[in-house]
């Protein structure tokens, strides 16, 4: 297992005392304390340095990952998504596999569009003669 850097060892904790000092510097709303304080403004003090942590973790994580070279796909209430990418030998081969699979399967598309206009284009050639024969005949 990777030992975690010294900018995770430096960070994580840093970021916990970065949220305790702006939830402690910001001052108790003037009109009364929110419900969720349950009337303590020490308690208020610790869901403000949760909350500024929690945002603190999210915003390394993106960054550590984007360092990566991996963006998320989504940010939710339920957490980040990343799009799944192989990172193993076994897992490259497997989309080289299915590139080359969709590259054959596009060429049998377009062979079969080929041979589609062509009969469409013998067919059409073929009924215009026939209307041409007819309307001779009749004009003669």
């Amino acid at each position: 297992m990777r030992q975690p850097g010294l900018a995770i060892r430096v960070l994580v904790p840093g970021g916990l005392v970065l949220s305790a000092f702006i939830s402690l510097w910001m001052d108790a709303p003037h009109d009364g304390l929110p419900g969720i304080a349950l009337g303590s403004e020490a308690l208020l003090a610790v869901e403000r340095t949760a909350a500024f942590f929690v945002a603190w973790m999210l915003a390394l994580m993106i960054l550590a990952e984007s360092c990566r070279g991996r963006l998320p796909l989504e940010i939710s209430g339920r957490g980040v998504r990343y799009a799944d990418v192989p990172t193993s030998q076994a897992g490259v081969q497997e989309v080289r596999k299915l590139i080359r699979r969709l590259d054959h399967e596009l060429a049998v598309q377009r062979d079969d569009i080929a041979d589609l206009q062509y009969c469409i284009n013998t067919t059409s050639a073929g009924g215009r003669d026939a209307e041409h024969e007819q309307r001779q005949a009749e004009t003669e």
